[in-house]
């Protein structure tokens, strides 16, 4: 995927890989150490990501965060 700057990519990469392993997708805290960044850091770039419509989720369900298939 292309157009998102290094970070944001990693994060929504972790996502997408994240959920193919596991069935599930991943918190902030797993994002977090997963990546080696603070949780407050993941929780800004998850917000842009979703701001910017690469990911999406389910208000007040954990763990409902999904990729968004980009097609330009």
């Amino acid at each position: 995927m292309k157009g998102l700057p290094k970070q944001q990519q990693k994060v929504y990469d972790f996502i997408e890989n994240y959920r193919k392993e596991y069935d599930i997708s991943p918190s902030i805290i797993d994002i977090a150490e997963g990546l080696n960044l603070a949780n407050s850091t993941i929780a800004t770039y998850i917000d842009i990501l979703k701001k910017k419509g690469y990911v999406t989720n389910m208000v007040g369900i954990p763990r409902s965060l999904k990729t968004v298939a980009i097609v330009a």
